[in-house]
């Protein structure tokens, strides 16, 4: 029985022995800096070129935030433009109920006109304010 319990405890300690140098190989193979021609590529050069790619990276997602946005506006004033041709076509003879429904889709697409261009407004002044710091 003693035989048994040590062999379990042995495996134990060389399966944790390996699991702690696998886990530690594993993160030196993500954090480890590349060596390249016996240089650590990580200098501090190297470093100011991969923040350098992580803002033209932030760059390129706040244009393309930007692009969509402006696609997002032009497709509310549509709608809105297609709204309000209605509303004079069917003012003729309409009644309240339809006016009231017009008016509420009026209002909440005239809201969301609002919000794309305050968020138009506020990615331009981030797509400057990281031009600027770059």
């Amino acid at each position: 029985m003693f035989y048994l319990v040590s062999q379990m405890a042995l495996f134990l300690v060389l399966a944790a022995i390996a699991g702690v140098g696998v886990g530690w190989w594993l993160y030196y193979l993500r954090y480890q800096p590349q060596f390249v021609d016996g240089n650590e590529s990580a200098s501090p050069g190297s470093r100011e070129q991969q923040q350098d790619r992580q803002r033209e990276d932030d760059i390129f997602a706040i244009k393309r935030r930007l692009d969509q946005c402006f696609d997002e506006n032009a497709k509310l004033r549509r709608d809105l433009k297609s709204a309000q041709k209605a509303s004079v076509h069917a003012g003729n003879g309409s009644d309240t109920t339809t006016d009231a429904a017009l008016q509420d889709k009026f209002k909440v697409l005239l809201e969301d006109l609002q919000l794309r261009d305050d968020t138009i407004l506020a990615l331009e002044k981030e797509l400057e304010r990281m031009r600027n710091s770059s």
